[in-house]
């Protein structure tokens, strides 16, 4: 049977031309060094996070690992090494078995303090992980739609109602730093709950070199109760802002309507949207946010490189299956570039 190693940095050739060959759907990485080796290049080991199977010189099967950059020892007794996301699992036949097995059971082997999960998976994978006792689903996508819009470019809406909203003292701040983190004690008392804290969301999301992330707090006078990570799209100069993650009080998203609400009315972006599992839908339709169903009657795009006006459900698969964690479309490989 074949032995998982991690691929060489001499390899790199061999990897891509064998992902170009098997990868069921094009991908901007083949084609992108400087992006790929910002997802997958591990400076100090000198090898790519690709875990592969070969044997003479040839590759059998593949699947990428994206780990997290948090020291989770100091934040949970179970998982105290790390978050890994694994991406792009492929594999060929050799000889009598599949070698994509292979690099799973490696994982469940030898990665046993880890959480372990994807997100946007295929179908046929989707049914493996499955089969093999990870907690799956889909992702809810929510949106919330710009009130003052009338007609709408982007998204495929029912008719634009205004409704009653409550005020309160709940505001949103957008910030370009993340370093409103670094000392807030209260941010970190959520750090157990999502597995992530500042050093993860600065070189994950304020050091990315591709896109343009910004902060929205939710604040309390001066208390900040939580932040989205969202990011602009545009197609056509139509806006939308895309919301990939959350950290913080999931009551307090409860309270938000009011205040995103009046800062969506100070910009022209049609819509806000946000996928994400583990955060209980009370709490989002209080805030005003809608459940995407799926529809034909309603679209909340989400692919704008290049831009398709269609729903599109997003897969998930967590191991331990017993662990509950509110995970987002930033986490895995996401939310990351298709056209540079």
């Amino acid at each position: 049977m074949l032995k998982p190693i991690f691929c060489k940095k001499e390899n790199f050739n061999k990897l891509i031309n064998f992902l170009e060959k098997n990868w069921t759907r094009k991908n901007i990485l083949f084609k992108n060094k400087k992006l790929f080796n910002w997802l997958y290049y591990n400076k100090k080991n000198k090898t790519y996070n690709f875990l592969i199977t070969e044997e003479e010189k040839k590759i059998f099967s593949c699947m990428g690992i994206l780990k997290n950059n948090i020291n989770l020892k100091k934040i949970h007794n179970e998982i105290k090494k790390g978050v890994i996301w694994l991406t792009m699992w492929t594999s060929i036949p050799y000889k009598n078995y599949n070698t994509g097995l292979v690099l799973i059971y490696y994982f469940i082997k030898n990665y046993k303090n880890y959480f372990v999960g994807t997100v946007g998976c295929s179908e046929t994978t989707f049914l493996i992980y499955k089969n093999l006792g990870f907690k799956t689903g889909f992702l809810n996508h929510h949106y919330f739609l710009n009130f003052k819009i009338k007609k709408f470019s982007l998204a495929k809406v029912k008719k634009n109602e205004n409704s009653i909203i409550k005020k309160n003292n709940l505001y949103i701040k957008i910030s370009k730093s993340i370093n409103f983190y670094k000392e807030n004690q209260n941010l970190k008392s959520y750090e157990k709950k999502y597995l992530k804290n500042f050093f993860y969301f600065k070189s994950k999301y304020y050091n990315n070199p591709f896109y343009d992330y910004r902060f929205y707090q939710i604040k309390k006078r001066n208390i900040i109760l939580g932040f989205f990570v969202g990011r602009i799209c545009v197609y056509k100069g139509k806006k939308a802002l895309r919301f990939v993650e959350y950290f913080g009080s999931k009551s307090a998203l409860g309270n938000i309507k009011y205040g995103l609400t009046f800062f969506l009315n100070k910009t022209n972006y049609e819509y806000v949207d946000f996928y994400n599992a583990g955060i209980e839908n009370k709490f989002l339709k209080k805030s005003g946010f809608k459940l995407n169903k799926f529809k034909k009657d309603i679209v909340i795009p989400n692919y704008f490189e290049p831009f398709k006006r269609e729903n599109i459900k997003l897969r998930y698969a967590i191991w331990p299956d017993k662990k509950i964690l509110p995970i987002f479309k930033g986490d895995c490989d996401q939310d990351r570039p298709n056209v540079i």
